[in-house]
């Protein structure tokens, strides 16, 4: 009678080990789908804004390890639900160098893109009455250089901002010597030799001849 009880003792404490095991399986899978749910999401949209910006600026990133990365993620992705634990713990951990240098050198491609427009908005806003369309361009600018990772409609609003920019400018019909006058205008360098006669017909084309002044140094 004792010998049963012991044995059916021993039985159930077994049980409820294997029930806790199965148990802690559990906990462990969905502790690890979250993971994959919270983590693959984020890689997906910054393989395609790294890739998007390779494809339409080519030569810019200077990021490292890129491929090895991008292709140990790729394998990942077509594996996942084969995959242990441990390996998609170390992808993600890989991954995260990759993350930060793409988020630091984005803001210089941007600016490797828009730069000379910038600085000749900048000047052209000082003199121009339509300063409401140039603050919204240069704004524009300003907020591309902070977004990351970007997505396709992102690229394709900042590409038609960079068109804007550049029609407004053509517009205005300003050379790159007009242009250098009037950067020497806001900068308080600007002399009477810098004041030819194509940057004085300029000035009155643009009826702008009330706006420009030149004063002793």
């Amino acid at each position: 009678m004792l010998k049963d009880r012991i044995k059916s003792t021993q039985l159930l404490i077994q049980q409820v080990k294997e029930a806790q095991q199965v148990q802690d399986r559990h906990r462990r899978s969905e502790e690890f789908g979250q993971l994959v749910q919270e983590k693959v999401p984020t890689f997906v949209k910054e393989v395609r804004a790294i890739r998007m910006v390779e494809k339409n600026y080519p030569g810019q990133w200077h990021l490292s390890s890129v491929n090895e990365t991008m292709q140990s993620l790729k394998e990942l992705m077509l594996n996942i639900r084969h995959e242990p634990r441990g390996k998609f713990g170390n992808i993600v951990r890989s991954f995260e160098p990759l993350q930060r240098e793409a988020k630091m050198q984005w803001p210089a491609i941007a600016k490797e893109q828009h730069q000379d427009n910038k600085k000749a908005l900048e000047v052209f806003r000082r003199i121009h009455q339509e300063t409401s369309k140039l603050d919204n361009i240069l704004q524009e600018f300003t907020s591309i250089e902070k977004k990351w990772p970007l997505s396709e409609q992102d690229l394709i609003r900042y590409q038609n901002v960079l068109k804007e920019a550049t029609q407004f400018i053509t517009t205005l019909g300003a050379s790159s010597q007009i242009q250098q006058f009037l950067e020497k205008m806001a900068a308080g360098k600007a002399t009477l030799n810098d004041l030819n006669d194509e940057v004085l017909q300029w000035i009155r084309s643009q009826d702008l001849t009330s706006r420009v002044f030149m004063t002793f140094k």
